[in-house]
């Protein structure tokens, strides 16, 4: 199973991407 911190770290790393194509 994907730890706790993989998935947190993901999740942020997702986010930022699709922040990153607004701009």
């Amino acid at each position: 199973m994907l730890s706790p911190v993989s998935t947190t770290v993901r999740q942020i790393r997702r986010a930022a991407t699709v922040t990153r194509s607004s701009v």
